[in-house]
């Protein structure tokens, strides 16, 4: 009977303990405690660059990037592709060019945020993936000659908000890896794919507290 009470004791114990863990890995959803936020790519800020959009033939540009936005709600849903914010707004200064182009950035129309993934063991997330669509940056050859980069939701800008600590956002990067093919409909369709590089800053508007992210 000492044995038996014992294994029922230890199933118990194992069934709360799993409970417990479980807790963290089965929240579905997150929160954020500010709808209203901003990208800043800034090498004024210590350890930020500048937003770099290069083809592999070496036309881009580099420059002074900001974009606001705004989530959806504050409660974001872990799903792939689902919408949670908008980019409503972006201006770019300070570019630095190639010697063939320059680069004018624009937002013709509302982008689109896309939740994508996220890194760590749950309940502590590392980093968290998104995608950016329609999303549009133009470079222009000196020469007159213009190529538009436009995200669609099969070529995302994807960018990585990393170093979350203590649900602080601090860093948003991006994914260098990813390609975007410059428009067809342009006369520069013949140049090669476009990338995004550069590592930012993120803060919530206005600037009075950091933007915290938490599993609900």
């Amino acid at each position: 009977m000492r044995t038996a009470g014992k294994l029922i004791l230890a199933t118990l114990a194992a069934t709360a303990l799993f409970a417990l863990i479980g807790g963290g890995a089965l929240a579905r959803n997150l929160s954020v405690s500010e709808r209203n936020f901003e990208f800043i790519w800034n090498n004024a800020m210590t350890g930020k660059a500048r937003l770099s959009m290069f083809d592999s033939a070496g036309l881009g540009a580099e420059c002074k990037v900001t974009l606001l936005g705004r989530f959806v709600e504050r409660t974001i849903v872990k799903e792939l592709t689902r919408k949670i914010g908008e980019l409503n707004h972006g201006e770019t200064a300070e570019c630095r060019e190639s010697e063939r182009s320059e680069m004018a950035f624009r937002l013709e129309t509302p982008a689109e945020i896309r939740y994508r993934a996220f890194t760590g063991t749950l309940p502590i997330i590392r980093s968290v993936a998104i995608g950016v669509v329609g999303l549009r940056a133009r470079i222009r050859e000196r020469f007159g000659m213009e190529c538009v980069m436009r995200t669609t939701a099969l070529e995302p800008a994807v960018f990585e908000i990393e170093e979350i600590t203590s649900g602080v956002l601090n860093n948003i990067r991006a994914d260098e890896t990813r390609t975007i093919r410059l428009n067809a409909e342009e006369p520069c369709a013949f140049f090669t794919p476009g990338r995004f590089t550069g590592r930012g800053l993120i803060l919530n508007l206005p600037r009075i507290t950091s933007l915290v992210l938490r599993l609900i």
